[in-house]
């Protein structure tokens, strides 16, 4: 059956007419409507974001709030989309007096983001520095009780008998470099010696994790802050493109008037 209609089209062939659509002026305001109610949506959806995050709050807890402000400011950027979309309008484009005053608080409301947004400097700097404080003294601690432990392993060994040690050592060679022909001396020494082998690896592991913790700490803080910084710019910035907005609710209450 294809074959045949393949052979009937070439031997009759019909020409095919492109079909365009010329876009006027309603397909123009109906496009800008959808990119307005596009950008409402996404700030709708921020707005119950942002509550998910604050709710429950801790304040006062370094790691709440360092950890929180790092979540808003990764995407504050969907928020501004949100704004550009809103407050994008061409020339000549009617508003209605009721959106006139939702633009009217919304751009209020990115002055105070503008605010907040600066106002998270100090905040990240500060719980960043004493998150620091705070995992230094841990890892302190933790080197403290390792160094305990260890001492407390080699006192034990003064008070084990003989045969205690000897049955130690014997568990221990089969993995250690032994020598099989050693003193009870020399025995009980290497004894402690493997326990200041394993004590000096965990202590350079815990001090390398210390290590590794301050430098994702660095990058982390410098990534909120300057994300802080530009978002702050952007949102007072949006506050002051969208002065047309406030002036036009004046002007539009003052004719109703």
């Amino acid at each position: 059956m294809d074959l045949c209609l393949e052979l009937f089209f070439s031997l009759f062939p019909i020409e095919k007419k492109k079909i365009r659509i010329l876009t006027n002026e309603i397909t123009e305001r109906q496009s800008y409507k959808c990119i307005h109610l596009l950008g409402y949506a996404i700030l709708f959806f921020m707005m119950i974001d942002y509550a998910i995050i604050l709710i429950p709050p801790h304040f006062l807890n370094p790691d709440w709030e360092f950890n929180t402000i790092g979540k808003i400011i990764d995407t504050v950027y969907v928020t501004l989309l949100g704004y550009m979309l809103v407050f994008f309008r061409p020339q000549q484009q009617s508003v209605k007096h009721s959106e006139l005053r939702i633009l009217y608080w919304l751009s209020w409301l990115a002055l105070l983001l503008g605010i907040v947004c600066f106002l998270f400097v100090p905040l990240i700097i500060g719980n960043s520095w004493r998150i620091n404080i705070a995992n230094q003294t841990k890892i302190n601690i933790q080197l403290a009780n390792q160094n305990q432990q260890a001492e407390q392993l080699i006192l034990k060994l003064d008070n084990l008998s003989n045969r205690q040690i000897q049955n130690i050592w014997v568990r221990n060679q089969q993995a250690s470099a032994f020598n099989v022909n050693v003193s009870f001396r020399e025995k009980k020494q290497q004894i402690v010696h493997k326990i200041n082998s394993a004590e000096q690896r965990k202590i350079k592991q815990l001090q390398q994790n210390s290590k590794n913790n301050q430098h994702f700490l660095l990058k982390v803080t410098f990534k909120w802050l300057l994300g802080t910084i530009v978002a702050g710019v952007s949102f007072v910035s949006i506050w002051q493109y969208s002065e047309w907005a406030r002036k036009f609710l004046m002007y539009s209450k003052e004719r109703l008037i």
